[in-house]
């Protein structure tokens, strides 16, 4: 869960909401089919079968899987990209906040007449 919301955050942070479904689209389209999950990756041709394992649901059932039936052997590469993935999301979230790219909520005013009000203040909030 924290890889691909990482992931997804960091791309949202560079590229708008346009980072954010294409992201998604990578994670849903791209790497759930290659993931093996239901199968196992080794059943997936061997390139798509490596880019399976480099994306988060590949990751993930991987090190599932080798935790439940393996004891854990084998579970150094899986855990390795899906800590990987977390901290490229946090640092892509961190520098685009630094370079002041990371979208803010527009300021909430309101124009009555020639003075503006701040609409976000209590007394204007109504349940």
């Amino acid at each position: 869960m924290a890889t691909m919301s990482t992931t997804l955050l960091g791309l949202q942070a560079f590229l708008g909401m346009a980072g954010f479904a294409l992201g998604g689209a990578l994670m849903m389209l791209l790497g759930n089919p290659l993931s093996g999950l239901t199968t196992g990756p080794h059943w997936l041709p061997d390139g798509w079968a490596t880019i399976g394992q480099l994306l988060p649901p590949g990751a993930s059932g991987s090190l599932l899987r080798t935790k439940a039936f393996f004891d854990g052997t084998g579970a150094g590469l899986p855990a390795l990209v899906l800590t990987a993935r977390v901290v490229i999301g946090v640092t892509f979230v961190l520098l685009a906040d630094r370079q002041g790219r990371r979208a803010t909520a527009p300021e909430s005013k309101a124009t009555t007449g020639s003075e503006t009000a701040d609409i976000s203040h209590p007394e204007f909030v109504t349940s």
